[in-house]
């Protein structure tokens, strides 16, 4: 009996093995992970210029809105990769934040601005300063093509 509890005792390490591998690779996929080394990413800096020159290229408006710096990064494994961004603009000379979303599907050449709103407020935020205009968003659905 010996031999067959060394053979079921493997068996058993085996299939926990696999368990751990099956979960392990279920948990890199799914939601939104933090991209930890946003700040030196030239990519991340790339996809969120473009991020603002999309939103700026669909806009009517005088404002005068450029690229200042990436504060927060998140990307979920899709059909490609979606990328989630706070991003600080200067708006006109004034710091806003706007969180963004871009859809990257390298093998095909694929790249869309998804949406590009206003930054949820802080408790820090003035009342003026967090008012949002209709005219400061972007949503996919919003754009007849």
């Amino acid at each position: 009996m010996a031999p067959n509890h060394k053979v079921s005792v493997l068996l058993a390490a085996v299939c926990l093995f696999g368990i751990y591998l099956v979960g392990a690779q279920a948990m890199s996929v799914g939601g939104p992970k933090d991209i930890s080394n946003f700040p030196n990413s030239v990519e991340i800096d790339e996809l969120a210029n473009f991020a603002v020159d999309q939103y700026k290229s669909r806009q009517n408006s005088i404002a005068v809105i450029t690229f200042s710096k990436v504060l927060s990064a998140k990307e979920q494994v899709v059909q490609g990769k979606m990328y989630y961004f706070t991003i600080e603009v200067m708006e006109n000379g004034v710091p806003k934040n706007y969180d963004a979303k871009v859809w990257v599907k390298p093998w095909e050449g694929y790249k869309e601005l998804e949406s590009f709103l206003p930054s949820a407020p802080s408790h820090y935020d003035s009342a003026v300063d967090s008012d949002a205009k209709s005219g400061d968003c972007y949503e996919k659905s919003e754009i007849a093509t």
